[in-house]
């Protein structure tokens, strides 16, 4: 195998990567359809109904808010 060229090795290497990680992948391009919302007030109830199997919510620029705080957020910006 070490006779192969540099293109074919990284070809290789590449799609051994992918078939390792595709449980990963597929697990979680399959749970993006699920994370669409129209309107706060869904995303607010998902957010209530799964808080315990959330850990946190990633804002901008990396800083981590807990969902409770996160929905108080997110409900501040609706009635004010």
């Amino acid at each position: 195998m070490n006779n192969l060229p540099e293109p074919i090795l990284d070809n290789i290497y590449k799609y051994k990567h992918q078939l390792e990680f595709k449980h990963v992948m597929d697990e979680l391009s399959g749970n993006m359809d699920n994370l669409y919302f129209t309107t706060k007030l869904e995303l607010i109830k998902y957010l209530v109904k799964n808080a315990d199997e959330i850990d946190c919510i990633i804002m901008y620029p990396n800083q981590r808010v807990t969902v409770k705080d996160y929905i108080k957020k997110l409900s501040k910006k609706d009635f004010n």
